[in-house]
């Protein structure tokens, strides 16, 4: 039977096998153009790629709650960041004998091709047809071959999304005696379990397709008693599931940290409603679910549609209602394309039972409208539809290999969490993925437990060989993670956006208050005062590690020979590392 299945769809394994190979390729040509001196540094080709590689490995080396994987003082305590797809990611890379960053290789190609066959298996229920599912599931990841590039997520995530989707048509399609009720219900609510563990933005989607969808159904159909059924089998193995994830919600909420950390992970208070990109998409499928709803037979394909318009506008307005942004915005983006996909893998299964020209004006408005919205997607992904040209001219990776000999020195000489304080290009972002040290100073730092004023003293102790300037201070990101960013740009899409309906001048929200730059400023200056000993010693560090051919800091070999605290351990060419005494 499974033979058979393979044997039906073999072009899905196809299309499948080309996605996983087309992610994965620019990396393995990019190794191979290093070869022979590629000695295991990969380079990075994602957005916050350092950072889920750095979970990864801090897993491996043995933090599975995942509490900082950079600050040796915060390896205990609750976790910000749910380290599910960490464990398993570095689980498998201990049973496959390989480190974290070569599992990312392999992970770039078997990961996104089983996203791709889940993809097409959920568009194969909705169309019947596999000319429609290969071609929406090939469109959907043209569109977002970079993104698929990002290890954790959406890498791992997704595909419990799209097994989720799959699971809750089954469950919505069907009637079943109270066995298969249980079996569907259950399993998807292991899914939904997984996700609240992995990704925030997916288990939001699963259970508001869901629950949206399942109660349209009962609703028209009248038959509560069947969906209470589901529901039960649903949502009470899915709360017990979640019982730890509460508690350590918890837990972050009861400490003093809690207010600050959740501003610059993203969790900013306000009534105003963002993500308009978002909402404006799934705004746009409204008349295009109710023009399309006219040609479709089945009503439970009506309801799903009309579940994933009003699931979008939810997810991403929850805020109109709760007062709170809960999540980031712009991180259901690709869920909304997805919903957009599926609509319009829904118009074309239509089209192709149908006869539209039985409402040749209403058909005329429908297609425009589904090429409309499609011509702005596949215009604003024309980046990520390009990425197969990194395949003739990759990333050169050659100048990383220089640093392998210094991140083995380290793994091999110091202690487990040793704290390092990095003065040098990309060693601040290697250390945490190839090693089992910690760093002085990091930018994913902000996204744990810490006060903003720890993390601005690390910030000012970490330049204390530059001259700091209000530039390098006002919207930095370094410091603050998404604190001020976030808040700037929802008070700025609202301004434009309030300029272009009224056509009156507001004025430009402020970035950062001037009393923020001047309190790090003062920072910076007292921490100079000190001296680079006494400063350095404010929090727990081990070692020093500079790059003397590095710019900055080319000038600084005489003076850190005359720092009697410093205790010589190793030296690569311009590289030197230093024990703390």
């Amino acid at each position: 039977m499974v033979f058979n299945t393979i044997k039906k769809h073999r072009l899905a394994f196809l299309l499948a096998f080309i996605v996983g190979a087309i992610i994965v390729l620019p990396t393995i040509v990019s190794v191979w153009k290093t070869d022979p001196d590629f000695k295991g540094i990969y380079g990075l080709s994602s957005d916050d790629e350092d950072f889920y590689m750095a979970l990864a490995r801090e897993v491996y080396d043995g933090h599975s709650n995942l509490s900082n994987p950079y600050i040796k003082e915060y390896k205990t305590g609750p976790y910000m960041q749910p380290p599910l797809p960490e464990i398993i990611y570095s689980g498998a890379a201990k049973l496959l004998r390989i480190s974290p960053a070569s599992l990312a290789m392999v992970n770039d190609f078997f990961l996104p091709a089983v996203s791709v066959l889940l993809l097409y298996s959920l568009i194969w229920k909705i169309s019947q047809s596999k000319k429609i599912s290969l071609l929406f599931s090939g469109l959907f990841f043209l569109c977002f071959l970079s993104a698929f590039n990002r290890p954790i997520n959406p890498q791992f995530g997704f595909i419990f999304l799209l097994a989720g989707l799959n699971l809750v048509w089954l469950v919505a399609t069907g009637k079943y005696e109270i066995k298969k009720i249980l079996a569907y219900n259950i399993s998807l609510s292991v899914i939904f379990g997984i996700l609240v563990y992995a990704y925030p933005f997916y288990w939001m989607t699963i259970g508001a397709v869901y629950t949206l969808w399942t109660f349209l159904i009962a609703y028209t159909e009248k038959d509560f008693g069947y969906w209470i059924k589901n529901w039960l089998s649903f949502f009470v193995p899915a709360v017990i599931w979640s019982i730890p994830f509460a508690f350590n919600a918890l837990q972050l909420s009861m400490s003093p940290l809690f207010a600050e950390a959740s501003l610059r992970f993203g969790f900013i208070n306000t009534h105003w409603p963002g993500a308009f990109l978002n909402v404006s998409l799934m705004i746009f499928c409204v008349p295009i679910m109710y023009l399309l709803q006219k040609f479709i037979k089945d009503r439970k394909t009506v309801l799903f549609g009309w579940a994933l318009v009003i699931s979008g506008i939810v997810l991403n307005w929850q805020n109109v209602i709760t007062g709170k942004t809960l999540q980031f915005p712009p991180h259901f983006y690709l869920v909304v394309i997805l919903f957009v996909f599926l609509i319009g893998a829904i118009f074309l299964s239509t089209v192709n039972r149908d006869n539209l020209s039985q409402s040749a004006k209403s058909s005329a408005v429908l297609v425009f409208m589904i090429f409309i919205i499609f011509a702005f997607i596949f215009y604003k992904q024309k980046r990520e539809i390009l990425y197969p040209l990194r395949i003739i001219s990759p990333s050169n990776i050659s100048s990383l290999q220089n640093m392998a000999p210094v991140l083995a020195w380290l793994q091999d000489n110091t202690p487990a969490d040793s704290a390092v304080y990095i003065l040098g290009e990309g060693y601040g972002w290697a250390v945490p993925i190839y090693t089992h040290n910690s760093v002085y100073f990091a930018s994913g730092a902000g996204m744990s437990m810490m006060s903003d004023d720890e993390l601005e003293n690390r910030w000012v102790i970490q330049k204390f060989f530059e001259d700091v300037k209000e530039k390098d201070i006002r919207g930095n990101r370094d410091i603050w993670t998404n604190k001020f960013i976030d808040t700037y740009q929802n008070k700025e899409s609202r301004r434009k956006i309030l300029q272009l309906i009224t056509g009156r001048t507001y004025p430009e929200t402020v970035l950062m208050e001037q009393e923020v730059i001047d309190a790090v400023l003062d920072k910076d200056a007292k921490f100079k005062k000190m001296g680079f000993e006494k400063a350095l010693k404010t929090y727990e560090v081990d070692y020093v590690l500079v790059d003397f051919g590095d710019e900055r800091y080319k000038n600084l070999a005489g003076k850190f020979k005359q720092y009697t605290f410093l205790s010589p351990q190793a030296e690569f060419n311009d590289v030197s590392i230093f024990k703390v005494k």
